[in-house]
């Protein structure tokens, strides 16, 4: 009779093995993105998806961005960063990255230091690509939870107003 037990050796040894193929397998996805000219390469999950823990239910305060028009297209009510849609869509989406120049943005803005808001900035537009577009760098209260229910930030104070172009 054949027994199903496998020795610890070889167990090791499958183990070991799999942990190799998942990190082969994810870093080369991560290359074959940046190879192809993306600016920020999608998280792939369960590869890459550190942005996972900014799911997590920690409420606080941050900054995001409402656009309140896009060329000749107003937005009424405004339209948030992370809504954009199609505006938004191939090279340059809402990525953990722009969101990150974003909060960098904000906080040179509070903090009064004008060189480091104007290089956020010129980060921050250059994801429209040359399009004139105006917008709202807005302080939020941000609850994951309420969010995720509601699509909905309680909006705590406009921090900067800003138009492109």
């Amino acid at each position: 009779m054949m027994s199903a037990v496998i020795s610890y050796g070889r167990a090791k040894r499958l183990i070991a093995g799999a942990f190799v193929l998942y990190a082969f397998v994810g870093v080369t996805a991560e290359m074959l993105y940046v190879a192809s000219g993306e600016v920020q390469p999608p998280r792939i999950y369960p590869f890459f998806m550190w942005s996972m823990f900014a799911h997590i239910p920690n409420p606080g305060m941050t900054y995001t961005v409402r656009i309140l028009a896009l060329g000749d297209e107003r937005f009424d009510p405004p339209l948030l960063l992370e809504e954009g849609g199609p505006m938004l869509q191939g090279r340059y989406r809402v990525t953990d990255y722009i969101k990150r120049i974003v909060v960098e943005y904000g906080r040179a803005v509070d903090a009064g230091d004008r060189d480091a808001a104007g290089e956020a900035r010129r980060r921050f537009e250059r994801i429209f690509d040359g399009r004139s577009f105006s917008y709202e760098v807005i302080r939020i209260h941000k609850d994951p939870i309420r969010y995720w229910h509601e699509r909905k930030y309680e909006v705590s104070e406009i921090v900067a107003r800003a138009s492109s172009l």
